[in-house]
């Protein structure tokens, strides 16, 4: 199950990182109760993350906390983010944080895995860029996301400030 998992990945970035250098904003029509598709994700990922790696979902917003937005693109960027902090999280925690001032929406994606040197930040977001060369992948999930936030006009980046263990992906 995680062989075709990660192969089906595999062809699923290269595929959608294509499809999306080119094209523009995507279309926002979707009232997405948040809370419960952050839940969702989560559960979702808990087949695929290694024993010992506990998932964890933490939001300061209420159940009915609803955006408007393209829930395809919205959920494979969080996927994304999650995805990579599975491949690189042996032990401890991965958790989505979902927070709001009221006018922006912040998700975040904690693990407690290997980390990331604060001069990489930028770096890890370029095509084909592996820290670890014996991870698995690409070096394609980071770009994709990128460019999946940006299409829903948001904003994604390494938390430089965290003082981990571990990573922590900020979407904006």
């Amino acid at each position: 199950q995680k062989n075709c998992h990660q192969i089906a990945s595999l062809i699923d970035e290269m595929l959608e990182l294509t499809m999306n250098e080119s094209a523009g904003a995507v279309v926002k029509e979707d009232q997405l109760p948040l809370t419960s598709m952050l839940r969702d994700l989560m559960q979702e990922n808990h087949a695929i993350a290694p024993s010992g790696v506990e998932l964890r979902f933490d939001s300061t917003l209420n159940d009915a906390y609803t955006i408007t937005t393209n829930i395809v693109v919205l959920k494979r960027a969080i996927n994304t983010l999650i995805d990579n902090a599975i491949k690189h999280t042996k032990e401890g925690t991965i958790t989505l944080k979902a927070t709001s001032d009221g006018e922006r929406l912040q998700l975040a994606v904690e693990d407690t895995g290997e980390g990331i040197p604060a001069e990489e930040a930028e770096h890890i977001f370029e095509r084909f860029v592996k820290l670890d060369t014996f991870k698995e992948g690409l070096g394609l999930g980071l770009p994709l996301c990128r460019k999946l936030v940006e299409r829903l006009s948001g904003q994604v980046s390494l938390d430089t400030t965290y003082k981990g263990p571990g990573a922590r992906f900020v979407m904006t």
